[in-house]
């Protein structure tokens, strides 16, 4: 999720990030402290936490999230063909949402250079039953999109695609 990789703090908890430099892929912890404590064991806490869900610096990441995740994917799809084996990238929603970026062509670039890629709009489209009111799947979207990605890797094993 190009947000989420930019993001340092989500749902009023901090979690851990990427960042860029040169080339590098660097993993930074999540930023904890007096706060997360008291956050984890009062209700009170998580709470006021959600409502302060400030995180300074998302702004400035999310231009850069694009790069960023072309650097995860090709760190990752590197570790797969290593092992032998073909990263599959499922994606849908790409234009759902308004970046400072063409989100689609960058999953479109590591489609042909990364991983074989599965868009899952069209399976997806028009069907409202099968998200929840935040707009993840549920688990009627789940069973669906699961049994449209066996059949496409068994298409695939037995076309020799991979």
């Amino acid at each position: 999720d190009f947000s989420d990789i930019a993001r340092s703090r989500h749902g009023g908890r901090d979690k851990p990030r990427f960042s860029l430099t040169d080339g590098q892929l660097t993993r930074h912890r999540p930023d904890t402290g007096w706060f997360s404590g008291l956050r984890d064991r009062l209700y009170l806490g998580a709470l006021l936490g959600r409502l302060l869900d400030y995180d300074p610096g998302y702004e400035a990441r999310l231009k850069d999230s694009g790069r960023l995740m072309k650097a995860i994917i090709a760190r990752l799809a590197g570790k797969v063909r290593a092992r032998g084996a073909t990263l599959w990238i499922a994606h849908h929603g790409l234009d759902l949402f308004d970046f400072p970026f063409q989100p689609t062509a960058i999953i479109r670039g590591l489609c042909q250079s990364e991983a074989i890629c599965l868009d899952l709009d069209p399976v997806l489209a028009g069907r409202s039953e099968l998200f929840q009111q935040d707009g993840h799947w549920n688990a009627a979207g789940h069973a669906l999109i699961g049994a449209h990605m066996e059949k496409k890797l068994r298409e695939s094993l037995s076309s020799g695609r991979f």
